[in-house]
């Protein structure tokens, strides 16, 4: 991934580092195991990543309730 040239409009246009720049790389660093540089890279992915796993639970809930409603 250190190959991927770093582009960003955000810091290109206003000259200020962008709050989302290296999430992607982040999520990739997280999926590996790797914590501590996926916090190095961009610290809001981790709490986007839990926010993300945590949602997958609370719609099947909320699914499973909507389905056994209508039944």
């Amino acid at each position: 991934m250190n190959s991927i040239p770093h582009f960003c409009l955000f810091d290109k246009i206003f000259n200020y580092e962008c709050p989302v720049c290296g999430t992607t790389r982040a999520f990739c660093d997280l999926s590996a195991g790797n914590i501590t540089s996926a916090i190095r890279l961009n610290y809001s992915s981790m709490f986007v990543a839990v926010y993300i796993a945590l949602q997958i639970p609370f719609r099947l809930i909320t699914l499973t309730k909507n389905l056994l409603a209508r039944i």
